[in-house]
């Protein structure tokens, strides 16, 4: 077999070009493989006319023997010469592989998106059921609170009975300590009905005035009708004995304003024990005493039957009610009013 006298190469059959150089075989001796081609082969000034005519003859000769397109190619791709270090690569592998690649491109890719949602969805879920948990714990908890604290309330309670039980089993009775002796509550006042005074002076005229030792103030009834069934209540705090009362049957600041109200002109005394006296008073200025059997009793009600009709008003007053001072016990009806006339009508409120 021929081989090309530049790179050595065994040659399959006649051909023109070597098939791994590309280096012109034409002008060699196909039978003696060994034997040098003419050397006016070679492209020198000497033989570049016989190049040139040996080209000639050649074309003519592709003229009547035109190779194919593929042939064409093969021979294009013979003439460059090949680096001895590079790879070849199977075009049909590389192919295949590029394929292989993007498939599993592919595969990656939807895995990624897969793992996403799923994470996405159970990240939701954990969401879900964390906002359900916080919104059900509390009554949870509140439940189990008052679970535990029935369950303790329970526990101390059977513990403070059986306590108690053993404590009554090892106590012994106490001796029944006596009874304090009532502690008097002082004297004390009170009414059927009691006037307000709506004038800018706001008189008091309440039950508790007939205790103050002063006759410029006094209880003065509300009632339209002269206070006629109207009534007054002295407590005294604790038994008195007594046999005589003092009473100021008007409103006693001076005798002028005693004889525009009413007076009390009878009335009636009913005692703790439930005695009731009749009485009928003298139309005139300062206090009168009244005499009768003697009595043990701790209050005294005072009952408005008739009056003296007041020259300028309609109002029934009481300024005073007095059963243990030296002026009723010793019967000097004259020095209380003195006392009063020489010590306290001066000081006594009035209107200007």
């Amino acid at each position: 077999m021929p081989k090309c006298p530049h790179c050595q190469s065994e040659q399959s059959g006649e051909t023109e070009f070597c098939t791994k150089c590309g280096t012109r075989l034409k002008g060699l001796d196909v039978e003696d493989s060994t034997k040098k081609p003419d050397p006016s082969y070679w492209a020198t000034p000497e033989n570049t006319g016989a190049k040139e005519k040996e080209e000639t003859n050649t074309n003519q000769e592709k003229n009547t023997n035109p190779m194919s397109k593929d042939d064409k190619n093969e021979t294009d791709q013979d003439k460059i010469e090949k680096d001895p270090f590079e790879v070849e690569f199977d075009e049909n592998d590389t192919k295949n592989k590029k394929s292989s690649d993007g498939i599993w491109l592919a595969i990656i890719a939807v895995v990624v998106v897969v793992a996403i949602i799923i994470v996405g969805t159970t990240r939701n879920k954990s969401d879900d059921k964390e906002e359900e948990v916080k919104e059900d714990s509390p009554e949870v908890a509140v439940v189990v609170n008052e679970d535990e604290e029935a369950i303790e309330d329970t526990e101390n309670q059977e513990n403070t009975e059986e306590i108690n039980d053993g404590e009554e089993e090892n106590k012994e009775e106490p001796a029944p300590e006596p009874e304090p002796a009532p502690t008097p509550s002082g004297p004390g006042a009170s009414a059927s009905s009691v006037q307000k005074d709506t004038s800018v002076y706001k008189f008091d005229y309440s039950a508790s005035q007939v205790l103050d030792n002063d006759f410029s103030t006094g209880w003065i009834e509300s009632d339209m009708e002269a206070g006629i069934g109207e009534w007054i209540e002295v407590n005294f705090g604790e038994e008195k004995e007594f046999d005589k009362l003092g009473i100021v049957p008007g409103f006693g600041r001076d005798e002028e304003i005693y004889q525009e109200n009413n007076r009390i002109k009878e009335m009636t005394l009913e005692f703790g024990d439930g005695t009731t006296i009749k009485k009928e008073l003298e139309d005139k200025y300062g206090m009168q005493i009244i005499e009768f059997d003697k009595v043990k009793t701790d209050k005294v009600k005072i009952t408005i039957e008739q009056v003296y009709s007041g020259t300028k008003y309609n109002d029934t007053s009481i300024s005073e009610i007095d059963i243990d001072s030296d002026y009723v016990t010793n019967n000097d009806p004259d020095g209380a009013l003195s006392f009063y006339l020489e010590n306290k009508k001066g000081s006594a409120k009035k209107p200007n």
